[in-house]
Parts: C-alpha cells; sequence; structure tokens
C-alpha cells in the first residue's frame, strides 16, 4: 500500500482493518512466517502448473489452498510448516517456463484483491488432478 511507512512489517490495528476492509480497490496480504510459507507457481504453462501442484499434494504437503485467478495458470500454494524457511527460487531449464519461488519468513503476497491486470483473486482447497 502506497503511503504507509514501512507496510510490509507493520501489522493493522482493528480500526484500521475494519476500515481498510470496506475499500474493494484495497488488496489484502498475508505476511508468511510462524507456521506458513508458498510456493509461488509463476509458469504460464496450465500442465505445468498442475504438475507442479499435483507434485506438492502428493509429496504429503497438507492442509494445502491454492490463491488464483481465471485469467493464468499462476497460482500460490499456501501451506504449514513446522520450522522457518527462507525464500528459494526454482528455475525451470525449459526455456520461457517460468519458476517457482519457496516464499517463508517474512515475505508476502496478496490474498484479496484485484491483480494489475483486473482479474480478481480467489481460493480452493488443493486437490489430485
Amino acid at each position: 500500500m502506497i503511503g504507509i511507512p514501512d507496510w510490509p512489517r507493520r501489522s493493522l490495528t482493528d480500526r484500521e482493518l475494519r476500515t481498510a476492509s470496506t475499500e474493494p480497490d484495497y488488496g489484502i496480504s498475508v505476511r508468511l512466517g510462524q507456521g506458513l510459507a508458498a510456493f509461488d507457481v509463476d509458469v504460464e504453462d496450465e500442465d505445468l502448473a498442475n504438475l507442479f501442484e499435483n507434485t506438492a499434494y502428493k509429496k504429503g504437503f497438507r492442509g494445502l489452498c491454492v490463491r488464483y485467478r481465471k485469467n493464468s495458470p499462476r497460482r500460490l500454494i499456501l501451506f504449514r510448516i513446522a520450522d522457518s524457511l527462507g525464500k528459494s527460487v526454482l528455475r525451470s531449464n525449459i526455456d520461457g517456463a517460468g519458476c517457482v519461488e519457496i516464499l517463508g519468513d517474512g515475505q508476502q503476497f496478496v490474498a484479496a484483491g484485484a491483480h494489475p491486470s483486473g482479474a480478481r483473486y480467489a481460493w480452493r482447497e488443493i486437490r489430485a488432478w
């Protein structure tokens, strides 16, 4: 959010949260840590994004939910973790395939609102494909 100093490390008061929640143009962000981490699947190929999501499910990541938007195969997979986790980037060796970022302590993502493309973010529980 522009105009709020140190906003990535700041928590809103109850009053600020009530005020912000009535503004449809504001996005709501989640700061990761304390048992929460995410895979930010930044790939343009639907099959590859589905493969990564299905693999996360099969590898035992449980309690997963997925943030997505209708105009893109990109997605964010939120999961629980027992330990601290820093940020990492997994790059594909396939030209133009994109990457998967592992977001951990102190990283953040937009959980509700609209992507710059105009598409609204939505959530669903993860499922095997």
